[in-house]
């Protein structure tokens, strides 16, 4: 009986130190992912500070090369735009004007048929 008792004593004992390493180990688990996840969100920090840093030297640039290479106003580039859109314009009904005077016969000598513009 005393036998009996010692055994149960022992495996009490060994059942309670199994129990206490697995809560110890636990913490541990949780205070390693605790750590990767501090280091995962100091990372995203400093990914998104280098991004901001360098978008602003990207604009910083941007502004250098516009005032370097600035011929007037915004306005002046807009209308300048606009012009050479209309002279775009102004030559494809040209061309396709001169494409529909053609005469047909140049249709039928061997070519497929298509402008110079190819359209």
């Amino acid at each position: 009986e005393q036998r009996e008792q010692e055994d149960r004593d022992r495996r009490d004992q060994e059942e309670k130190d199994a129990a206490d390493r697995k809560k110890a180990e636990e913490e541990e688990r949780k205070r390693r992912w605790a750590e990767q996840e501090a280091k995962w969100a100091d990372e995203r920090k400093q990914r998104e500070e280098q991004r901001i840093v360098e978008g602003q030297r990207q604009a910083q640039r941007q502004q250098k090369l516009k005032g370097a290479f600035a011929t007037g106003s915004d306005e002046e580039d807009d209308q300048e735009s606009q012009r050479a859109k209309e002279l775009v314009d102004r030559q494809r009904r040209r061309a396709a004007a001169a494409a529909a005077s053609t005469p047909t016969i140049l249709a039928g000598s061997g070519s497929s048929g298509s402008t110079p513009l190819g359209s």
